[in-house]
């Protein structure tokens, strides 16, 4: 549990760290110098994925989890499925950012990874 709890805090990290030279963000600075601080502003907040409902996969070697991120222009969000291996390494996108899924759940024998989501179209 405490592993589960490690992976999700370092994702977390991952998803909301700007990275360098990114819009919002300069460059590194020369010499190894520690970045001027700044004051958070509305936008950053926009900027942070929330990561919630971590599903580990059967065999332990995965673990599924949404994210959902506030898109301020539109003023709606968007929640996608993403995977990582326990073992560490790359988040792997499961779903399109123009949808938005949730409740990701494996399968019995860890083969298949099923989650909710709409159409988009009304009935």
């Amino acid at each position: 549990m405490k592993r589960l709890i490690l992976l999700i805090a370092v994702v977390l990290v991952v998803l909301i760290t700007p990275q360098p030279g990114s819009a919002g963000n300069p460059a590194e600075p020369p010499s190894g110098a520690p970045p001027a601080p700044r004051t958070l502003t509305v936008e950053d907040y926009f900027r942070i994925g929330d990561v919630s409902d971590p599903q580990v996969s059967p065999d332990g070697k995965w673990v599924a989890y949404t994210v959902t991120k506030q898109d301020l222009e539109k003023e709606e969000s968007k929640t996608g499925v993403w995977m990582v291996p326990t073992s560490g390494g790359e988040a792997v996108p499961m779903t399109a950012e123009e949808k938005s899924v949730s409740r990701p759940r494996w399968s019995p024998d860890g083969k298949y990874l099923a989650f909710l989501g709409s159409s988009g179209e009304d009935k």
